[in-house]
């Protein structure tokens, strides 16, 4: 008697464990369908909303973004159009799109077509890893921000977030691995990318190679980006515990203390609603 139960459970396993191999695909097809939805912005699960950023902020600054990936999850973005932060709405966005030489952030097709919709301007990112082809990772960055022209179709010109250190390679291979990136990069698009990287890394692994390049720093827990006096910075990440409506995770904060020499003109008629 014992041995027909088991029997049976186990035939009762495996039909199920058949059936929910059998319905994967049409749960791939189903989330497929709605990332790449180009009519429906908002997103259930970006249903939050809240009474302020829960985070100090700098003293003065022109302009406030954020950057986003797959970490956040799916976002309404029509609620993060409408948020403002200390009085002033936000000004941008950078969407990350690539990681290393063959990966894409999941949710970038989303991201990429709903910031559009709702009129933020945007720019986007890409994860290097310098223990694979810069040249491959370029490619990789190009196949998935520029469309069936090939122009690039950001607002703000593409970056470069560099934040893992070399292994294994010498900072001068280093060095000329990311700069054939960028190279590469602004060939393509006819945009100068921003470097963006965190104050020590920048400071100890890549000043001062990339001077001439815009420079977006990260550094928390300060009064300013703590870099060589000889460098200056556009964007700076003060933060990545901030709460945007319409994203219901902590978000990366970003401020300008200007406007930027890399907004182009078309984006700076947006910015002021003219």
């Amino acid at each position: 008697m014992n041995g027909r139960i088991m029997t049976f459970l186990a035939l009762g396993i495996a039909l199920l464990l058949i059936g929910l191999a059998l319905s994967r695909p049409y749960w791939r097809l189903l989330r497929k369908r709605v990332l790449n939805q180009s009519s429906e912005v908002a997103i259930h699960q970006g249903n939050c909303t809240y009474s302020s950023p829960g985070v100090a902020l700098p003293n003065y600054f022109q302009l406030v973004g954020i950057d986003v990936s797959h970490h956040q999850g799916l976002i309404d973005w029509k609620k993060v159009k409408s948020a403002y932060v200390k009085s002033k709405p936000l000004s941008f966005v950078f969407v990350r799109a690539t990681y290393g030489r063959w990966k894409n952030d999941k949710y970038f097709t989303y991201n990429w077509k709903a910031t559009a919709q709702v009129g933020l301007l945007r720019g986007a990112y890409h994860y290097y890893l310098p223990t694979q082809s810069a040249v491959a990772q370029a490619e990789k960055f190009l196949s998935r921000v520029c469309g069936p022209d090939g122009k690039y179709q950001g607002d703000l010109p593409p970056v470069l977030d560099v934040e893992d250190p070399p292994k294994g390679i010498s900072r001068d291979e280093f060095h000329r691995e990311i700069q054939q990136w960028l190279e590469l990069v602004e060939h393509r698009t006819g945009h100068r990318p921003i470097l963006y990287s965190g104050a020590t890394f920048y400071r100890v692994n890549l000043y001062p190679a990339f001077k001439s390049y815009p420079l977006w720093v990260a550094h928390y827990q300060n009064n300013q980006p703590s870099i060589p006096h000889t460098q200056s910075w556009d964007v700076w990440q003060f933060t990545d515990k901030a709460r945007i409506n319409g994203i219901c995770v902590p978000v990366d904060l970003n401020v300008c203390p200007h406007i930027p020499s890399f907004f182009p003109q078309h984006a700076l008629r947006t910015l002021h609603g003219s």
